[in-house]
C-alpha cells in the first residue's frame, strides 16, 4: 500500500495562487515528490493504519515546491531566451522532480537524527573494532 502524499492538492493550489490545470497530474506528482522526500529524510510519517502522523512543519512545503517547479516548467527547460531577455531555471530543472539544497536542509532536520563516529585507527589494525570482520572475514 502506498503511503499518502505529504501535501494535498489544496496546499498546491494555495501556493500556486489559483486552480491547477490538471488535478490528476498534480496528485501523481505530489505522491512522487512525497516518495522522494521520504527517501531523503528516511522517515515515512505514517502510522500502522497508513495515516499521516507527526509530519513536521516545512515538509509539506518542500513537497509542494518540488511539484510547483514541474508545473511551472513542464518541459524541464534549463534556460529560455527571447530577444534580449533570458530566463534561467537552474541546472536541476531538467531533472523534473528534485530537491534543492534548502529542501534538503528542511528534510534533514525533519528526518531521523543520528550520531556518527569517525574511526582514526586503520581497518587493518588489530585495535580497530571491526578488524576481524574486515581483515579475516566474518566467522561462520
Amino acid at each position: 500500500m502506498a503511503a499518502p502524499p505529504l501535501a494535498t492538492p489544496d496546499d498546491l493550489q494555495v501556493r500556486a495562487g489559483g486552480p491547477i490545470d490538471d488535478p490528476a497530474q498534480a496528485e501523481w506528482l505530489l505522491a512522487q515528490a512525497s516518495a522522494i522526500a521520504r527517501r531523503f529524510a528516511k522517515r515515512t510519517w505514517v502510522d500502522e493504519d497508513g495515516e499521516l502522523v507527526d509530519v513536521p512543519d516545512g515538509v509539506p512545503g518542500v513537497v509542494v515546491e518540488m511539484v510547483l517547479r514541474v508545473l511551472q516548467n513542464p518541459e524541464g527547460v534549463t534556460q529560455d531566451t527571447a530577444g534580449p531577455s533570458s530566463l534561467s531555471f537552474g541546472p536541476n530543472a531538467s531533472d523534473r522532480l528534485y530537491l534543492t539544497w534548502p529542501d534538503k536542509l528542511v528534510l534533514r532536520g525533519a528526518g531521523t537524527q543520528s550520531a556518527f563516529s569517525i574511526l582514526t585507527v586503520p581497518t587493518a589494525s588489530p585495535m580497530h573494532p571491526l578488524h576481524d570482520v574486515v581483515v579475516n572475514g566474518p566467522e561462520d
